[in-house]
């Protein structure tokens, strides 16, 4: 199990909301392709034990764990389904699994 934490003060990742806190922590590593994640996001959500899951990013970002670059089609992590935070990205070179 790795535990990350990272708080970035800035814009979202995909969106032009506000300034926020993020504040992520990988909780676990069920597999080499999913994260068991905790993120909160002030003013929006609060996931808890959140899935996500290893896929091809769709667009350009900004990593919140790491702070480094994200662009179309390197490998991220993004949450299953539809949630709030559902156009996020974790960068998956940023992500040290076991």
């Amino acid at each position: 199990m790795q535990n990350v934490i990272a708080k970035q003060l800035g814009q979202p990742s995909f969106d032009t909301r506000p300034l926020t806190m993020i504040t992520v922590r990988v909780l676990d590593t069920p597999s080499k392709n999913q994260l068991l994640v905790s993120w909160r996001e002030s003013g929006l959500c609060n996931y808890t034990e959140q899935l996500w899951a290893l896929r091809k990013a769709p667009r350009s970002a900004i990593c919140p764990v790491s702070g480094k670059a994200i662009r179309r089609g390197d490998h991220v992590y993004r949450p299953v389904g539809k949630p709030l935070n559902h156009a996020e990205c974790i960068l998956a070179e940023a992500i040290k699994l076991p």
